[in-house]
């Protein structure tokens, strides 16, 4: 069974097919289909243990307490949706400059993730008052995300060997230049986000392993899943944020 289907089939009954729909055909082939297996069974098993769930999301609501005020995490959110649509511009870049920090603080500071950080599942508007995520993580392995926070440390470090580094941990050396790509460019100071350009981008890198016989870990499915959530919530806000300062706020400790 492809992973698409499989993960839709975890996700029966939620609207997760625009961010399921990422997993291109190629990660097949450059994925080892044990690992992968592992990988399904480990994202699986957390969204159906409610016991482990709420665990892990009461350490994460721990740690969020000291960098983000007022957000707090709930089962639901009670009829309490905030329709992005309805927002003003700066309202929308606000939200959306908070929630790439709240990504980069789980990648920096949390050994698991929150995996859904979809538009759905937050009320607020600059100040993202309520989440309630889907229950789906992910625990990361040392190898991996030490790989991940040098390649961020790296890129908006402007520190090229740690960057270099990060790729060869990764395996992503000869998949560079798009993933430059997927960054952005110019300073990343006002930068625009869209699911299709995700999707190419990934894509291309998994096109670019295959060719060159190169296996990626399995951890780089949960990874995406996050990705592609928090590309279909920027999205939706329609609007450029400030990425290079909210991971500077993100990694800068306590606010």
């Amino acid at each position: 069974m492809a992973a698409t289907s499989v993960l839709s089939g975890l996700l029966k009954g939620a609207t997760w097919d625009e961010v399921t729909d990422y997993l291109s055909p190629a990660v097949l082939d450059i994925v080892s289909p044990r690992e992968l297996s592992k990988e399904l069974m480990q994202l699986s098993g957390n969204f159906l243990r409610k016991g482990r769930w709420r665990a892990r999301r009461s350490k994460l609501a721990e740690g969020l307490s000291g960098h983000f005020d007022g957000l707090e995490l709930h089962d639901n959110l009670g009829g309490h949706a905030t329709q992005v649509s309805g927002l003003d511009l700066e309202a929308r870049r606000a939200r959306g400059n908070r929630l790439l920090e709240l990504y980069f603080y789980q990648i920096e500071h949390q050994g698991a993730a929150l995996l859904d950080l979809r538009s759905a599942s937050f009320t607020g508007e600059g100040t993202l008052t309520r989440w309630a995520p889907a229950p789906l993580y992910c625990e990361w392995s040392p190898t991996f995300i030490d790989g991940v926070r040098k390649l961020y440390r790296g890129f908006y470090g402007d520190t090229p060997g740690v960057y270099e580094e990060a790729l060869e941990t990764l395996s992503l050396t000869a998949a560079d230049a798009v993933f430059r790509q997927h960054f952005g460019s110019g300073d990343q100071r006002s930068v625009t986000f869209s699911l299709s350009h995700f999707r190419s981008t990934f894509h291309e890198t998994f096109l670019i392993c295959k060719r060159e016989g190169v296996r990626l870990s399995a951890e780089f499915v949960s990874l995406g899943l996050m990705l592609a959530c928090l590309y279909e919530h920027l999205e939706k806000l329609n609007a450029d944020f400030d990425v290079r300062a909210a991971y500077a706020n993100a990694t800068s400790g306590s606010r």
